[in-house]
């Protein structure tokens, strides 16, 4: 029987943290190196990207903004949606989950392959504020 060492998530965090010298995970979340570093060792990432990426956030944003000179039998060929309606809490709530795969070659990013943008409408009942919320991924 062959013993073999087996590695925490959190003793490979420290390992990547100690090869880019970053003082905490979070720095490492959405950086070029990493997605690059994970790819090229055989794996595949999903970031949440943020603000600090700003040209992968506009990106992920114009794939997916309406555009009048694409129809939307068109984009219905590059793009998948769904949406699920709730009434809970006192609220009604609409989630979204788009995702395209032509992000590749359309972002300037190690390795893009899907644009994946989450987006939740939330109406309270008794006093009807809408907000909307919508990240990127």
């Amino acid at each position: 029987m062959r013993a073999s060492k087996s590695t925490s998530c959190s003793d490979r965090i420290e390992n990547i943290m100690n090869i880019y010298n970053s003082s905490s995970p979070a720095t490492l979340f959405a950086q070029r190196h990493l997605s690059a570093w994970i790819v090229g060792s055989g794996g595949d990432y999903i970031w949440h990207v943020k603000d600090n990426q700003s040209q992968l956030h506009h990106d992920i944003e114009a794939l997916f903004a309406p555009d009048e000179r694409v129809q939307a039998s068109a984009r219905a060929n590059w793009t998948s949606h769904a949406e699920k309606w709730n009434k809970t809490h006192g609220r009604l709530e609409c989630r979204t989950l788009s995702a395209s795969s032509m992000l590749k070659g359309f972002a300037n990013w190690p390795h893009a392959e899907q644009g994946v943008p989450r987006g939740a409408l939330r109406e309270r009942m008794r006093d009807g504020p809408v907000t909307w919320r919508c990240a990127m991924g």
